[in-house]
């Protein structure tokens, strides 16, 4: 080869500063992509974590508003049921200890009790109870809790249901990535 060949091919090749610029910029485009993906990652996360919180807390609320139905209509059935009785008719004390488990829920582990309230029978025709003993089913496992109980679940639930769906919403959002 020719000293003209050799400058002619030396000249031909890209400059080093060309050369250093292009890796510099693919050096910043795997980074740049690099924090795309861990944003996206984030952001999938975020997101299954939102809608899993929501399953969660959406499953719950539909159970307690249930039973607060539940609650709300036996309630009304032992009010009546108290009305239509005589005064002196000793059915009016299970009646009431009814009622007020309702309202206010009753320790009755330890006391003394009726070995069935009439909301034993209501729970067990809800398919709330199972008819599985002679203690009062209103202090067993089935007893989801009282009005006031099932009321303070339910608001904190919803504020949970709240959280849970503005964070999905600011996961979904549509940032520039």
């Amino acid at each position: 080869m020719t000293l003209e060949q050799l400058e002619k091919n030396l000249a031909s090749l890209p400059d080093e500063t060309v050369a250093e610029r292009a890796k510099a910029a693919l050096l910043l485009e795997i980074a740049a992509g690099a924090q795309k993906r861990q944003t996206l990652r984030r952001r999938i996360a975020a997101i299954r974590a939102a809608k899993s919180e929501l399953a969660e807390v959406d499953s719950q609320l539909d159970k307690l508003k249930k039973w607060r139905d539940f609650l709300v209509a036996s309630r009304q059935t032992l009010c009546d049921e108290v009305i239509a009785l005589r005064p002196q008719d000793e059915r009016r004390y299970g009646l009431a200890l009814s009622i007020m488990q309702i309202d206010r829920g009753l320790n009755f582990h330890g006391e003394g009790q009726p070995q069935n309230l009439r909301l034993d029978d209501l729970m067990k025709a809800a398919g709330y109870a199972s008819p599985r003993g002679t203690l009062a089913e209103t202090c067993g496992d089935d007893w989801l809790g009282s009005m006031r109980f099932v009321d303070q679940q339910i608001k904190e639930l919803n504020r949970r249901h709240d959280v849970a769906q503005e964070r999905l919403a600011e996961a979904l959002r549509d940032d520039p990535v």
